[in-house]
């Protein structure tokens, strides 16, 4: 059986020979079959790789005829890391290395800052394996399709796993840093991250959502989305790296200036652009230059001159 599957994988290169070692459903002589074992299983190898490459991909062979010996030994700490205020991350794919092609799977190596968090995200064409080599205590925690959290605290020599396409999150709860290893089953597993995607969404739609003004949306928009998706945009804060998808620190709001409390802010009014109404007697965005006895708040030209006062921290 195992002479008549090779055969006909070989059958374009080798006809003759498969004909002349089995005939009639038996083997014409387990001698002479034998005899030639070496020679005819690296011609056969030979055929059915070429043929392999011809018609189909890597996956059908054992691994990419492309890689050496060497390219099964990767320089993790050498990659190029994506680097945020909360930590980095060195990923790897099988456009840059070679024995990864065809495997079926991608890693990388994560490392966190004391307080740091990897961006809530999921991959849409993968499960992930995440493997806490050193530091941590590491929370990890995914929401499965119903809601509900399902929530975890690892230690160094721990090991748990993401379920594919499941928005899923790790944050250091450790005083030093936190490494881990991040395996997928799949080479292109994706990565939509967190809020960089969900920001990019129209604002109406977004504002629907979050219940928010599109006004507070653009808002939101400008802080966490880099220029590469928000064409133009001053005003990204950077924490999550260049392209707005690497670790991020832990957040402390800063303390709500005094300013910000009524009565020395009071609401906007119009017909000043941005103008805004007080919250509980707080300013969540600016506060004016003092006019008169008091300043006004908004999120206009008007309320941010070089003497207001920014009350954003105020929201949270």
């Amino acid at each position: 059986m195992v002479v008549a599957v090779l055969c006909a994988l070989a059958a374009l290169t080798l006809t003759a020979q498969c004909e002349a070692s089995w005939t009639d459903g038996k083997p014409s002589g387990s001698k002479a079959f034998l005899g030639r074992t070496v020679e005819t299983e690296r011609a056969l190898q030979a055929a059915v790789t070429e043929r392999a490459l011809q018609v189909s991909t890597v996956e059908n062979l054992d691994f990419n005829p492309e890689a050496v010996d060497a390219d099964f030994v990767f320089e993790v700490m050498e990659r190029t890391a994506r680097t945020g205020q909360g930590g980095t991350i060195q990923a790897g794919d099988s456009l840059s290395e070679k024995a990864l092609l065809g495997s079926g799977m991608a890693f990388s190596l994560f490392t966190l800052e004391p307080g740091g968090e990897n961006l809530p995200h999921y991959h849409p064409r993968a499960t992930e394996f995440l493997y806490l080599i050193g530091g941590g205590p590491l929370e990890v925690g995914f929401t499965d399709t119903s809601g509900t959290l399902h929530l975890n605290t690892l230690k160094a020599g721990q090991a748990t796993i993401f379920p594919r396409a499941l928005i899923h999150f790790q944050r250091n709860l450790g005083k030093g840093k936190a490494q881990y290893i991040s395996s997928l089953n799949n080479e292109h597993p994706g990565v939509m991250s967190l809020p960089r995607t969900f920001y990019a969404l129209p604002d109406k739609a977004l504002s629907n959502a979050m219940r928010e003004s599109e006004e507070e949306i653009r808002g939101d928009k400008r802080r966490v989305l880099p220029k590469s998706l928000l064409p133009g945009n001053t005003d990204y804060d950077g924490v999550a790296g260049e392209d707005g998808s690497a670790p991020v620190s832990d957040f402390a709001p800063e303390h709500c200036p005094d300013t910000c409390h009524k009565p020395e802010c009071v609401d906007g009014f119009a017909p000043y652009e941005g103008w805004k109404r007080l919250v509980d007697g707080v300013c969540h965005y600016y506060c004016s230059r003092k006019i008169g006895e008091a300043r006004y708040c908004g999120d206009g030209p008007e309320f941010k001159s070089d003497d207001s006062v920014d009350c954003r921290s105020c929201k949270m």
